[in-house]
């Protein structure tokens, strides 16, 4: 409770008493990120590196000895692929006209603010980069493939006077996390949305049949 109520009075102080702040931790979501296919290694491989090695992705490390593939993959739409919550926020301006936000944190967007008793307008840019490792290994007689999916989310955040449209310097924040590791602290959490985990190995076994 004490650490609640500790962040909540930050808040408050960066946001100012004419803005109101909630942010909703997203719902939890099951990421199925392994999948068992009754085909041989070598055939489980060549599709996995056919639908790793296209226009979406970009192909990093080859280790076909130790089953190993890894790939890249950056947006500019994070939301396609996780969640960070929903922000709903409020600000009343000089005017005592209450202006209404909600937005997930993980996307671009933009808001007034009140800092240090002025009106700034912020605007923030969201950029997700993506390093998806897949291991492929013989099971009986079939091949066991794992995609792990590493994220880090960029939220870069500029403020403008609002009066005098000076900017005060950028700010950045990037928030790192996986397929299995979601990002938690004590104001909110991060988690993939298995878009792109269930989606590949849909792809990948659809290629075997």
């Amino acid at each position: 409770m004490k650490n609640t109520i500790l962040s909540f009075s930050i808040l408050t102080l960066l946001l100012g008493c004419s803005n109101t702040y909630m942010h909703k931790k997203p719902e939890p979501v099951t990421v199925n990120n392994e999948k068992f296919i009754n085909l041989p290694q070598d055939k489980v491989w060549n599709m996995a590196f056919n639908q790793l090695f296209d226009d979406t992705f970009t192909i990093g490390n080859v280790d076909k000895k130790n089953g190993i593939i890894t790939a890249t993959f950056e947006t500019d739409r994070p939301t396609n692929f996780i969640d960070c919550g929903i922000v709903k926020a409020s600000y009343m301006d000089d005017e005592k006209v209450t202006h209404k936000y909600t937005y997930n944190y993980a996307e671009a967007t933009e808001y007034s603010t009140d800092k240090d008793g002025e009106r700034y307008d912020a605007k923030v840019d969201a950029k997700l980069d993506t390093t998806i490792t897949a291991t492929i290994k013989k099971m009986g007689e079939g091949t066991n493939i794992i995609l792990d999916v590493d994220y880090a989310l960029t939220r870069t955040t500029n403020l403008t006077n609002h009066a005098n449209q000076t900017k005060l310097p950028e700010e950045k924040e990037v928030i790192t996390f996986s397929s299995t590791k979601p990002y938690k602290n004590e104001k909110f959490s991060c988690i993939s949305i298995d878009a792109i985990e269930s989606g590949l190995l849909n792809n990948i076994h659809a290629k075997g049949r």
